[in-house]
């Protein structure tokens, strides 16, 4: 019953502040699209490291989703979904006060199964998920600063309408 109360006070807020659920998914958006291009069109090329159903190891791995790309270092499953993980975290510890966990363990299911199916090594993801908790960091402090800018606009608004 915890859960459906839990949903109700997010449907409220969504409601009563689509300013700030705007801010949210155009900074999940931002938040997915730096840790991709930098994941995939940037170090993945740079590293160079060949994904595993490539190596000489691909004939030994339980490789039931096809190969993908050629290269898998970082693994841009795990810095999308990680640096997603990141910054939703910290929007929901900021305004509710709430930490929500699953949050990480979706993370991680992701990454293991793109361990388990075998296109990636366990480095690749934990690479990815390092380099995305950074920019899901990084992007809840934009968050921080432009709901602040909000808050104070609202405020020189609000005595406006006072005087």
């Amino acid at each position: 019953m915890e859960g459906f109360v839990e949903l109700d006070k997010l449907i409220f807020f969504i409601r009563k502040e689509k300013n700030f659920c705007l801010i949210i998914i155009a900074l999940s958006i931002l938040t997915f699209a730096i840790t991709d291009f930098t994941s995939a069109a940037i170090l993945k090329p740079l590293i160079g490291r060949m994904r595993t159903c490539h190596s000489d190891l691909g004939f030994a791995l339980n490789n039931i989703a096809g190969c993908g790309g050629k290269f898998s270092m970082p693994s841009s499953h795990a810095a999308n979904y990680f640096g997603l993980a990141a910054f939703w975290f910290r929007v929901i510890v900021h305004c509710f006060n709430k930490k929500w966990f699953w949050l990480w363990w979706w993370a991680f299911a992701v990454c293991y199964a793109q361990v388990y199916v075998g296109v990636h090594y366990p480095g690749d993801v934990l690479a990815g998920a390092i380099l995305s908790i950074g920019t899901g960091n990084l992007t809840f402090l934009l968050f921080i600063e432009w709901t602040t800018h909000i808050n104070i606009k609202r405020n020189i608004q609000k005595r406006m309408v006072q005087t």
